[in-house]
């Protein structure tokens, strides 16, 4: 079977988060596969561990993906983004999205540890 082929627009309409094997077709990534690396907090994307479920947040795929966490109007498609407005909120310690979701899982993994 042919691995689908995602559009930046199908990503986008995933919502906020997605299932492991969705996240892992994303990346061209197997079921069990994705399953064995997302168990082992190595799919590449943050991994939300909710009881029993594995959610993937969209913004996550997005980063590891290379796309911007908004979606670029078609007016302003061609026109590439100033580097000094791409790191400023890094620059200045704001964390990144990644971290943020990094942290995140982290802090429930601590409420679950109990």
């Amino acid at each position: 079977m042919t691995p689908r082929a995602w559009s930046e627009a199908d990503v986008r309409a995933l919502g906020v988060t997605c299932d492991v094997v969705t996240a892992g077709s994303v990346l061209g990534i197997g079921r069990a596969a994705a399953y064995q690396l997302a168990a082992r907090d190595q799919l590449g994307v943050p991994v939300l561990h909710l009881g029993s479920r594995l959610r993937v947040p969209v913004a996550g795929l997005l980063v590891a993906l290379g796309l911007p966490l908004t979606p670029i109007p078609d007016s302003e498609a061609g026109s590439p983004t100033p580097p000094a407005v791409a790191l400023t909120a890094t620059d200045q310690g704001a964390p990144t999205p990644h971290a943020e979701d990094h942290s995140r899982v982290a802090h429930l993994q601590r409420l679950r540890a109990g």
